[in-house]
Parts: C-alpha cells; sequence; structure tokens
C-alpha cells in the first residue's frame, strides 16, 4: 500500500465513524432529546441500573455522541477523541449486556474493533485538523 492510500483509508473509516456518531445523534435533538432519554429510563427499567443513572446518562448520551462525531469527523484532538469513544463503548455495553440485547452488544464491539484499529493505526491520521493546524498525531 502506498503511503498516501495509507492516509486515505484512516481518513475513510475515521470519517464514517465521525458521520456515524453525529447522526446518531441528530435525529434525537430533531425529535427531542428527552424523548429518547425518556424511553431509554424505560426500555431499562427491567434491570438492576437505577433509573436516576439511566435517566443522567441518557440526558447526556446524545450530546456526547455529537461531540464525538464532529471531533472525528474533523480530526480535532483524534487520539483523546477515540479514547472517549471506546470507554462510551464499554458503557454502551454494560447496560446493553443488562438487557441482554446480545445482537446489540455485538454490533457495540464492532464499534469497539474499529475504535481499535484507528487507535492502533493513527500515524496515519495526515489528513485532520490535528496534524494540519497542531502538528499532532
Amino acid at each position: 500500500m502506498k503511503m498516501s492510500d495509507q492516509f486515505l483509508a484512516y481518513l475513510l473509516l475515521r470519517l464514517t465513524m465521525g458521520v456515524n456518531f453525529t447522526f446518531h445523534a441528530i435525529p434525537r435533538f430533531l425529535k427531542g432529546a428527552g424523548g429518547f432519554r425518556d424511553k431509554m429510563v424505560a426500555d431499562f427499567s427491567q434491570t438492576p441500573l437505577p433509573p436516576f443513572l439511566v435517566y443522567a446518562f441518557g440526558t447526556v448520551l446524545s450530546y456526547i455522541e455529537l461531540i464525538i462525531g464532529i471531533l472525528l469527523t474533523i480530526g480535532l484532538f483524534t487520539r483523546y477523541t477515540l479514547v472517549a469513544a471506546s470507554l462510551l463503548m464499554m458503557a454502551l455495553m454494560v447496560g446493553t449486556s443488562f438487557q441482554q440485547k446480545w445482537d446489540v452488544v455485538a454490533s457495540q464491539l464492532i464499534y469497539s474493533v474499529i475504535f481499535f484499529i484507528l487507535v492502533w493505526t493513527q500515524q496515519s491520521n495526515f489528513y485532520s485538523v490535528d496534524r494540519i493546524m497542531l502538528g499532532r498525531e
């Protein structure tokens, strides 16, 4: 693989995850983030997770996903954003495991593997604000 292909491959994978996270959040804001949060509380009512914790997590989740999505899309603070995204996936996997939705857990594991790949290969993060503006990555 030519070096420029490596940079392009990284860019495309990072953009894919950035757009994915951004568009997890945007429809929730358009419909009203409170509705999403309230549905989460109801969905987790049969789990041992305390409702106040689910309520708090559901309140901030869309904002976190939007921030992660935008930062990944533009390639700003990429390393820290990927760590945050990975930690978010772990938190989501805990909740989803309590619900015993193993198909969703499997999907979340795929996201985690993609974030691993992006962290592992971040030396290829050439087309990014980090690289251009801040001299990072």
